[in-house]
């Protein structure tokens, strides 16, 4: 990692938890910043927000799929396998739902939820279960072809707006503005270099 290069003697913290439970270590001078959409952020002249690119969502299964052999799939086609996801923050749900073609009152039928994205991953490998992901969390497993796009009909544009916050009071330590500075670029960058678009 090209902070712990440049800083050998700086530790590092590294917090994966909700959404609202970052916001408040944040708020609590916990973490020196925070990677989060910015859609799931309160209305605080606390925070300060740097916007970063979007990062699109995908479905994605394991190579072999029996769906990952067709040009596209339907929201039907999708249901009839188990579904895996990180916890969804609520604008997620409704979009979600469109394209399942769900009714709203009724829940997403998820097998598996966890905020560890590396255990739905691995989950997903040894299954026909199908997850709903960024193709940047999953570009290592792309490469390798151990996961693959699945191309869906008609699919709404779901996505993650990624956004760097920091307290707007607070001055970062030269460690900090590093990791701060890296963080962005390794999201943009791990955002273009991805995967072609499904198409």
């Amino acid at each position: 990692m090209g902070f712990a290069r440049l800083h050998p003697n700086v530790g590092l913290k590294l917090e994966l938890n909700h959404a609202h439970a970052m916001i408040d270590m944040l708020l609590a001078e916990q973490l020196d910043f925070i990677v989060i959409d910015k859609r799931v952020l309160p209305d605080n002249p606390a925070l300060a927000i740097k916007p970063l690119r979007r990062h699109d969502g995908r479905w994605f299964g394991r190579a072999g799929h029996p769906l990952a052999s067709r040009e596209a799939v339907s929201a039907v086609d999708l249901r009839k396998f188990p579904l895996v996801t990180v916890p969804l923050p609520p604008f997620m749900h409704s979009a979600v739902h469109r394209l399942l073609k769900i009714r709203s009152h009724e829940k997403i039928p998820v097998q598996l939820e966890c905020n560890d994205v590396r255990v739905l991953k691995s989950f997903v490998e040894q299954t026909d279960a199908l997850l709903f992901a960024t193709a940047s969390s999953v570009h290592k497993e792309l490469a390798a072809r151990t996961l693959v796009p699945i191309a869906v009909k008609d699919a709404p544009r779901i996505g993650l707006a990624f956004a760097l916050v920091v307290l707007a009071d607070r001055t970062l330590s030269p460690a900090g503005e590093v990791a701060l500075a890296l963080a962005g670029q390794m999201l943009n960058d791990v955002n273009l270099d991805a995967v072609e678009p499904v198409k």
